[in-house]
């Protein structure tokens, strides 16, 4: 399968086929999407009236990982060749979206807990009192979800804890990659064991992804049966709810996730859907390639969408105009959640151009002083 130029991917990062470029934008988008409504969906935010999406939080993670693998398994193979590129360029994705968004939080989550503490502190979720600093320093470093620091997410931005297991797993397939002999190994055990069992626990679903950007480079399915495979991916994912409620749970003080069994099944159902649709990258590209600039539009969102909703619908329930169920409330909520982050996410874009230059600058300083 031969990957063609011209499609801006992950924020400007991937140039990829138009038709299934323009896809995994549009999924990736629904995605985050399914995520804030889902969050958004809680009795203290809108009364309940969006539940539905609330059952597929879980499932849209799983569609994160695997889409996280494929990608990155293209830049390696296609535009990332040196290290200090790769690290330079991971670094700027990440922290031009998570350093707004801890700022974010910080800020949202003061103004919400002067105006009602209540909220914070008697609902459903679990918000420390204590030891706030070390939860934002933990997460700048993304290492909120390692076993020596578990579920250490920032206020009430428990989104963050999916951040930490990516960021391991780029370090991770990059040391497999770009280091060599005794020290690669090492440095993988070393790395391992920092993170711990709960991240390197769904690291085969991230690696779903790589590995299915390779088999596609071989071995793409005819038409017929691609679209067969995409759709009973789909209907399994659609089915997620379901499967998760039939499945078994693994309670584990070392994976901390007790819905394991149903994360593989998503990833695998979505790894399914994804190569289907690779085999109909034509159908795809006629229909989604008028729709391109608004596609890129929306897709660029996608990261500051994802992690800067949750404080924000806290603050908006937090400061109401009216009571969970009234309409001007719920229109309210997640309009002027939209809102905020149309603005501030629209400026990740041109923050990780900048952070990718000043971190190109420090990179050649070093160099030339080593030399």
């Amino acid at each position: 399968m031969k990957f063609l130029s011209g499609h801006s991917f992950e924020n400007g990062e991937t140039d990829l086929p138009r038709g299934i470029g323009n896809y995994l934008d549009v999924v990736r988008f629904m995605a985050a999407m399914s995520v804030f409504l889902g969050h958004a969906a809680g009795h203290y935010f809108t009364d309940g009236f969006l539940w539905r999406f609330g059952q597929y939080l879980q499932t849209a993670v799983m569609l994160f990982f695997v889409l996280s693998g494929f990608v990155i398994a293209y830049v390696l193979d296609c535009r990332e060749h040196d290290a200090a590129v790769y690290v330079r360029k991971r670094l700027a994705r990440l922290y031009s979206v998570v350093l707004p968004a801890l700022l974010l939080t910080a800020v949202c989550d003061a103004i919400g807990q002067h105006h009602n503490p209540d909220l914070y502190f008697e609902g459903p979720w679990s918000y420390p009192r204590d030891g706030q600093p070390l939860h934002y320093i933990s997460t700048l470093f993304l290492l909120n979800q390692t076993w020596l620091a578990p579920n250490m997410e920032p206020g009430i931005n428990t989104p963050f804890w999916s951040l930490s297991f990516e960021a391991f797993y780029y370090a991770l397939i990059g040391l497999a990659v770009f280091a060599s002999g005794s020290f690669r190994a090492l440095s993988i055990l070393l790395v391992s064991l920092l993170a711990g069992p709960a991240v390197l626990g769904l690291f085969p679903i991230w690696l779903l992804g790589f590995g299915l950007y390779h088999l596609s480079r071989r071995w793409v399915l005819p038409a017929f049966p691609g679209a067969l495979a995409a759709v009973l991916g789909l209907v399994l994912l659609l089915s997620s709810p379901m499967l998760r409620a039939s499945l078994p749970n693994l309670a584990s003080d070392l994976v901390h996730r007790e819905a394991f069994i149903a994360d593989y099944v998503d990833g695998l159902a979505f790894a399914l859907h994804l190569y289907g649709m690779m085999s109909l990258e034509r159908w795809t590209s006629r229909m989604l390639g008028p729709w391109k600039s608004p596609i890129r539009w929306f897709s660029s969102l996608t990261f500051p969408l994802y992690l800067f909703h949750r404080p924000l619908i806290q603050l908006f329930a937090a400061i109401p105009i009216a009571e969970p169920s009234a309409w001007t409330q719920r229109i309210y909520l997640l309009a002027g959640t939209l809102l905020v982050i149309v603005i501030v996410g629209r400026r990740c874009v041109p923050w990780k151009t900048s952070l990718d230059r000043g971190l190109r600058t420090l990179q050649r300083r070093v160099a030339s002083q080593s030399v």
